[in-house]
């Protein structure tokens, strides 16, 4: 048998162009409960915040018919206008290729536009950007000023990223305790990859007291955030019986719902646990596909688990 060597995972920054085609969602709830004839009415107002709220509707096609094209429009109108939120969904854009050409140049142009506009979302996915040096020169010093500027306006990414650049000691000296601290503001903005660090330091006693019932709790709230490593995290406590009670059924929940989050580890997990019948029969096949989504995922160990078990399955049959 082979038996799961349960890691705990901290979340690195989300850094590059990849990030900046995450959506965060900064509406308010003013807007949020208008329909979209009201909507429209303000956007032609000049209401920037609602014309990007009206695209939103029609990217997502809610209220309204789906229409991208008509989603760009809008928000092309609200960054105009001075809406950083409709900004940084147009850098998205333009870097995916989503409903445009793909166009990385616009896509930073509209990044830093929506920076200057204070969207603290964009502002750390630019941070990002001068730290991998990706579409421009690395500048170490620009990353960590846009980073602060991202926290200080309450982006939850740029905190967590702040605390990710202490940690590994990009550009300053590694300071746990200064981790720490944007870790904490990151969770407290509810963002779910703060809290699962946070949780990570606690359990392995990172500039911290030791403290599983801590990192159980950070766990719990980055899982319920959405964040796949939290909940890899949290299935780890379950699989081991570690501040909590041995309950494999949970952990396999657990790491299916991290694996259907596309954390590539927990899906390599249940892989194992198919092909070695923990708490469940035995299955080669479904263990394959779970191997295979942890490869696609970039997991090594599922990549080499992927190949043996299919080698294994030539040969039997």
């Amino acid at each position: 048998m082979r038996p799961i060597h349960w890691l705990l995972l901290l979340a690195a920054a989300p850094l590059g162009a990849a990030a900046a085609a995450q959506a965060q969602s900064d509406k308010t709830g003013a807007l949020a409960s208008q329909s979209a004839r009201e909507l429209n009415a303000q956007c032609s107002a000049g209401s920037a915040a609602a014309c990007v709220e009206l695209g939103d509707r029609y990217y997502q096609g809610q209220d309204v018919t789906h229409d991208a094209s008509q989603a760009l429009t809008l928000y092309e109108k609200g960054c105009s206008e001075g809406d950083g939120g409709g900004c940084f969904r147009l850098a998205s854009s333009y870097f995916s290729g989503d409903g445009v050409e793909q166009d990385s140049e616009k896509g930073v142009s509209y990044l830093k536009r929506s920076c200057e506009l204070d969207f603290g979302y964009g502002c750390s996915n630019l941070g990002g950007l001068f730290i991998t040096g990706q579409f421009f020169e690395a500048d170490l010093a620009e990353a960590l000023k846009l980073l602060e500027k991202a926290c200080t306006l309450k982006d939850g990414s740029g905190c967590h990223n702040l605390g990710v650049v202490y940690a590994e000691g990009l550009g300053v000296s590694a300071d746990v305790t200064e981790a720490l601290r944007y870790y904490e503001q990151s969770c407290a903005l509810d963002y779910g990859s703060g809290c699962s660090n946070l949780g990570a330091m606690y359990a392995t006693a990172l500039g911290v007291p030791q403290d599983d019932v801590k990192a159980k709790s950070y766990f719990e709230k980055a899982c319920a955030l959405n964040d796949g490593i939290g909940c890899k995290n949290l299935g780890g406590l379950y699989y081991a019986g570690r501040v909590v009670e041995q309950d494999y059924d949970k952990a396999r929940a657990l790491f299916e719902r991290a694996c259907a989050l596309e954390e590539g580890l927990s899906c390599n997990y249940l892989g194992l646990i198919y092909e070695e019948g923990e708490g469940v029969e035995k299955n080669a096949d479904t263990a394959l596909q779970y191997y295979k989504k942890s490869c696609e995922l970039g997991n090594e160990d599922g990549c080499q688990n992927q190949a043996q078990l299919e080698q294994t399955l030539h040969a039997d049959r």
